[in-house]
């Protein structure tokens, strides 16, 4: 039986990664930390494109019961989800923003 462990390029390149990881934790940390910053702003954004998509899928098929191009449904579901989630927007903030008094 061979107790000596062989020591192969894989395992010595393992080995000095980590010993590198190790010795730098703290460069480590900082580019973990921006990847995920990017990482997150990707999944916002895939987030909110999902979240869309569901109104935009009906407006879509409203829009074929009106007989719309089909090059053009796709266009204006966008265009009107948009103004649906700004006139959103505004109504959220004039119903939290308080208003200023006249005494000012």
């Amino acid at each position: 039986m061979n107790l000596v462990k062989k020591y192969t390029p894989v395992n010595t390149f393992f080995i000095g990664l980590v010993a590198l990881v190790i010795l730098n934790a703290s460069s480590f940390i900082s580019g973990a930390i921006s990847l995920f910053d990017v990482i997150s702003t990707l999944i916002y954004g895939a987030v909110i494109a999902f979240v869309l998509n569901v109104p935009m899928k009906k407006i879509e098929q409203y829009l074929v019961k009106l007989k719309v191009k089909a090059e053009l449904r796709r266009p204006i579901a966008m265009v009107l989800v948009f103004l649906a989630l700004i006139l959103i927007v505004i109504a959220l903030l004039v119903l939290v923003l308080p208003t200023p008094s006249p005494d000012y």
